[in-house]
C-alpha cells in the first residue's frame, strides 16, 4: 500500500512539474510578445525549445511574471525560479551553522 501512495505522489509531482514549465514558458513568450511582437515570440519559443536554453526561460518567466502579469518581484522570482524556496532556507541554515560553530541537523558526525 505504501508504495502505491508514494508512486502516486511521484506522478503527481512530475504533472505539476510539468504544468510549471509549460506556464514558464508560455509566461515568458507572453513577455517576449510584449516587448518584441508576435513574430519574435515564435521564433524564441522555436530557438528555445530546439536547444532547450532554460535559462532564456527563467529570465522571461521572471520578467513576464513581473512586466506583464503584474506581480510582485518576489513572487515572481519564486515562479521563475521555485526551487529558491528550498535552496535558500537551506544557505542560511548552513551559514548560521557555520557562524555558531554547530552541526546542521543533516550532517553526517
Amino acid at each position: 500500500m505504501k508504495d502505491g501512495i508514494e508512486g502516486f505522489i511521484g506522478v503527481m509531482a512530475a504533472i505539476a512539474m510539468l504544468v510549471l514549465g509549460i506556464s514558464q514558458v508560455l509566461v515568458a513568450s507572453m513577455w517576449v510578445d510584449e516587448v518584441a511582437g508576435m513574430y519574435w515570440a515564435i521564433g524564441a519559443l522555436i530557438v528555445v525549445l530546439m536547444f532547450r536554453m532554460t535559462l532564456l526561460v527563467i529570465i522571461g518567466a521572471f520578467l513576464g511574471a513581473y512586466e506583464v502579469l503584474g506581480w510582485h518581484w518576489a513572487l515572481a522570482g519564486l515562479f521563475a525560479v521555485p526551487t529558491l524556496a528550498l535552496i535558500v532556507p537551506g544557505v542560511l541554515v548552513s551559514l548560521v551553522s557555520a557562524l555558531t560553530n554547530r552541526k546542521s541537523p543533516g550532517a553526517s558526525r
